[in-house]
């Protein structure tokens, strides 16, 4: 079973991914979270002192795009290989540097897709095709209904798609935090928080095709740690029901 989670940046999809699966783990299923992480979150940046961690994290964030493209390169299929292309295609970035970057984004995305596909575990992914369409249309500045509803005809579909709200004023207090962070470097190759509030009226429009496509939609709130509970509880309860009848093919709410 695959589950995506999606929302705008800020929402907590990585925390949330990692609870899940640490619950589901607990209750003696078989369960990984596949994340993406920031270099920055994942190099312990809640050290005492966090310049060297920063430099850490845009070292990391410049050389991962090489190291990992020469590893996927030899175990990329055709398809994976030609996912990437089309979407690139479908919603060209706006220079060669972000059109790399996505593509190294989307080739390693569609690896571990893959790779799950085949395999008996619940995979739960932060980050996956939805989101990347999302990322795409945000870099590109386009986000128009019909280049949206062309792309999600074009991937995958997950068994779950988990669609994360937070209040506005949330995402920013999250955003702030998430910039005030980073070193100046790495601030260079992040979308401007502004530019990432504005843009969370694309996930209205994704919302809406993906439900007109009949995905497996559940939506819910991720404003803190009450509703992360919550979440947990309901997200549990639909992988549950999703394992005992397969294929069922109704939108959860």
């Amino acid at each position: 079973m695959i589950i995506e989670l999606v929302g705008p940046p800020g929402v907590g999809k990585t925390t949330l991914a990692r609870a899940l699966a640490t619950r589901l783990q607990d209750s003696g299923r078989d369960a990984d979270a596949v994340l993406s992480f920031r270099p920055n979150e994942r190099s312990g940046a809640a050290s005492g002192n966090r310049e060297p961690a920063k430099t850490q994290a845009i070292l990391q964030r410049l050389t991962r795009p090489v190291w990992e493209m020469a590893a996927i390169s030899t175990a990329s299929s055709k398809e994976e290989r030609l996912i990437a292309r089309t979407l690139l295609e479908m919603v060209p970035a706006k220079t060669l540097l972000t059109a790399c970057r996505m593509r190294q984004y989307i080739l390693r995305l569609a690896w571990a897709w893959r790779t799950a596909a085949i395999g008996a575990r619940i995979s739960i992914f932060d980050q996956a095709f939805v989101q990347a369409i999302y990322s795409l249309a945000t870099v590109a500045r386009r986000a128009d209904t019909d280049m949206l509803d062309r792309a999600l005809t074009y991937v995958p579909q997950p068994d779950l798609l988990v669609r994360l709200h937070a209040p506005d004023d949330v995402l920013q207090s999250r955003l702030a935090e998430r910039r005030r962070r980073q070193g100046m470097l790495e601030r260079l190759l992040e979308v401007e928080p502004a530019v990432n509030l504005a843009s969370t009226s694309t996930f209205d429009r994704l919302d809406r095709i993906v439900r007109a496509k009949g995905f497996p939609v559940i939506r819910l709130e991720s404003a803190g740690d009450s509703s992360r509970e919550t979440a947990l509880q309901l997200l549990e309860h639909a992988i549950t029901c999703r394992s005992g009848r397969a294929g069922m093919g109704v939108v959860l709410h």
